[in-house]
């Protein structure tokens, strides 16, 4: 996969987060696991993922705690239980934030 089209959520959760890859599998199960960047708080949290076509897939971001600052998970794309490896340097992350 190669980026996502939103680097902001919120911290209720519900952010749509759509995942740009190329040559996906949509018959495949797909998920975004969001994992807490602070060293005070190592949060996974694991969401489903659908298949929009074989170049997008959209997962619901969760809810996240507004402590420790910042608020910002890495974001990691699962298909049938594989990492799907990033096409991109560095990692995708999200911050959550009281307002988008």
């Amino acid at each position: 996969w190669v980026s996502t089209d939103q680097p902001v959520g919120l911290l209720a959760g519900g952010t749509i987060l759509s995942v740009i890859a190329f040559g996906l599998d949509v018959a495949a199960a797909h998920q975004c696991v969001f994992t807490g960047t602070s060293s005070l708080l190592r949060r996974n949290v694991t969401a489903a993922a659908t298949s929009v076509s074989s170049t997008k897939l959209v997962c619901v971001a969760p809810d996240w705690p507004a402590w420790p600052t910042p608020a910002e998970a890495s974001v990691t794309v699962y298909a049938a239980g594989r990492i799907l490896p990033l096409e991109a340097v560095g990692d995708v992350r999200i911050r959550f934030t009281a307002e988008a």
